[in-house]
This record gives structure tokens, sequence and C-alpha cells, in this order.
């Protein structure tokens, strides 16, 4: 029996690698999700400017930019969290 519990233990017992799979698997999905859903606004977005007039630019102006910062936010985060992960390892 082992009493020291910590990541070189985790490691041994492949509990972390299972972990890790598991994140990969719903970073994955949620990325999907999020995209198809930026993609499905993007479009009712687009309908609103073509029937909605000239009022329709001003009104509709901070949801394109709000779509556009959330499909940043979508793209750049497994970047981002890779880097934070090597950078902790």
């Amino acid at each position: 029996m082992k009493k020291a519990i910590g990541p070189a233990i985790l490691a041994d017992e492949g509990i972390f690698d299972k972990v890790v799979d598991s994140i990969n698997k719903m970073n994955t999905a949620v990325t999907r999700v999020g995209l198809a859903i930026a993609v499905l606004t993007a479009i009712f977005l687009g309908i609103g400017f073509i029937t909605g007039g000239t009022q329709s630019l001003a009104k509709n102006k901070p949801w394109a930019l709000a779509i556009v910062i959330g499909i940043a936010v979508i793209c750049l985060a497994p970047s981002l969290v890779q880097a934070i992960s090597s950078a902790i390892s």
C-alpha cells in the first residue's frame, strides 16, 4: 500500500492520463458546440442586419462584436490552457 499521494503516484497508476484524456474530450466537445452556437447566432444576426434597416446596424453592432470576441475566446482557449499546462510542468 502506498502512503504518499501526489502527481507521481497518480501518473504511475494511469489516473492522471485518464483525467487528461477526459478533459481533452470535453474540450473538443465544448469547442464544437460553442462554434456551432456562434455560427447560428452570426446567421441570425446577418438576417437581422438585412431585414432591420438602418436602425438594426446600431442595435446589432454590439452583438456582432460579442460574437467575434466569443469566437476568439473559443479558438484561443486551448492554446492558453496548453501554455499554462506546459509552464506548470
